[in-house]
């Protein structure tokens, strides 16, 4: 078992939520690292090579970063209960939940983002969103979108709306299980991002199931659990990845040119682009791992990250100089 479980986040990141949900679920013991909503976070670099986007998992000295690998982390380690139990016929559910994440945290949960513009928030926020989205627009324009991201809002929650509903009215778990799916966890925070950002009255007075369901999932998970996690600091989570045993992986050479030892990059797609050089230790189906030593630190990691939703390629001198511009 592991020494330790640390979960960097801050309270109202959604996919934050998510993650102290599934620990929940799961009855996991674990600690917690409150960092910044924005940038600089100097002190998560040794651990995370630069990796932008909120949370991470921090397992001794193995950091997962991205929602996708530290769930199936998770399931793996801890598998009951499980994500994804089957459906009352009988039916799994695995792959159709990871399909369903990738729609709630990149369709649902980013629609909804585009209204943080219209809180009233500090510049620097807006600008470390700016920076993290690759949003060029001109505040004016960007502004004006966000007013009328309503009418997406309302389109996308009518599709979850009435996914829920095909199950018995809403009254059961939105993929017709005994129990609680990876699915309902990462609705519920969907719908609790909404209420934060719109109102609880918007939800509730537009699609009062998924409201409802919010609060049945936030029942099963014990949401006050969070707040009662033993919080350590990020220095204090820099020396608890300190002297472990090297971790050897390997790499299914039928699977990609590149070997175990190459120097690569790993490079988000859809925000935070900002690359994560390492060297290859180990390659499966869905996962990706790179060991990286911080230098200022002299700290060794495992930094984990899924293949979906990322550019892996071997490292060169143009990516070293897009990283020092992002980062800048």
């Amino acid at each position: 078992m592991p020494k330790s479980i640390i979960l960097h986040m801050y309270t109202k990141s959604p996919l934050s939520r998510t993650i102290a949900w599934a620990l929940n679920y799961k009855n996991i013991s674990y600690e917690t690292v409150s960092i910044s909503m924005i940038e600089p976070r100097p002190l998560r670099r040794p651990l995370d090579g630069g990796y932008r986007k909120t949370p991470i998992l921090q397992i001794d000295n193995h950091v997962y970063c991205d929602t996708k690998v530290i769930l199936a982390e998770l399931e793996k380690r801890y598998p009951e209960p499980s994500f994804y139990p089957k459906t009352r016929s009988g039916c799994p559910t695995t792959a159709l939940t990871r399909i369903m994440a990738q729609w709630i945290e990149h369709a649902l949960v980013l629609c909804v983002a585009q209204r943080v513009l219209l809180l009233d928030l500090p510049k620097a926020f807006i600008k470390d969103r700016t920076d993290l989205t690759g949003n060029n627009l001109d505040s004016s324009m960007a502004r004006t979108f966000a007013i009328h991201s309503e009418i997406e809002i309302k389109a996308q929650f009518n599709i979850a709306n009435d996914l829920l509903k095909e199950q018995n009215g809403g009254k059961e778990w939105i993929l017709d299980t005994d129990f609680l799916s990876l699915a309902d966890l990462h609705l519920a925070t969907g719908v609790l991002f909404c209420n934060q950002i719109m109102g609880e009255e918007w939800i509730a007075d537009n699609f009062p199931v998924l409201q409802s369901h919010m609060h049945k999932v936030v029942d099963a998970i014990n949401d006050e659990k969070l707040k009662n996690m033993p919080a350590i600091s990020a220095e204090e989570a820099i020396e608890r990845a300190r002297n472990f045993p090297d971790f050897v992986g390997t790499v299914d050479a039928g699977r990609t040119s590149l070997s175990v030892g190459t120097l690569i990059s790993v490079t988000p797609k859809d925000m935070g682009r900002v690359p994560v050089i390492g060297t290859l230790v180990h390659m499966e189906k869905q996962e990706i791992v790179v060991k990286r030593k911080d230098e200022e630190s002299n700290l060794e990691v495992f930094i984990h990250f899924p293949q979906v939703g990322f550019s892996i390629i071997p490292f060169t001198t143009k990516i070293l100089k897009l990283k020092t511009r992002t980062t800048n």
